[in-house]
């Protein structure tokens, strides 16, 4: 897991009970374990899915969540060119990129794009968790 921190984003989770998440990944079975697997989260709703980028910011302007997770790879539209656009549309939304990639590459790639943290495919769920716990660490 790659922790970002970006100080200056308001923290929007400070009276929330639960985290209205978003989840997009090009694999409908990526994207069905990921959303299982956070439904199980008594702190977590899953307002929405996606299947490539352009979708994901459609739902993310329609659901205004408070937690997108994103693949890195996408059609179209990558999780970064997202996160990037997610920054100007919802500046205060916390972005999580899930990847397969590896590198110090892709932790610069992240931080530059805006997003919050990267967590590798391989290190999910716990990864996922402990992030999201640290994003919002007043649901938890």
């Amino acid at each position: 897991m790659i922790y970002l921190a970006h100080p200056y984003r308001e923290r929007r989770e400070s009276a929330k009970k639960t985290i209205r998440v978003l989840v997009a990944d090009d694999s409908p079975v990526a994207l069905a374990a990921i959303c299982s697997f956070l439904e199980t989260m008594s702190a977590i709703t899953v307002v929405g899915t996606a299947l490539s980028g352009y979708e994901l910011l459609q739902k993310a302007e329609q659901l205004d969540p408070d937690l997108v997770i994103t693949d890195l790879r996408m059609p179209r539209m990558s999780g970064l060119e997202c996160s990037l656009h997610l920054r100007e549309i919802l500046p205060a939304v916390r972005v999580v990129v899930v990847t397969e990639m590896e590198g110090s590459f892709v932790r610069q790639a992240c931080l530059e794009s805006g997003a919050d943290a990267c967590v590798h495919k391989d290190d999910m769920p716990d990864d996922l968790v402990l992030t999201i716990r640290k994003l919002f660490p007043k649901v938890f």
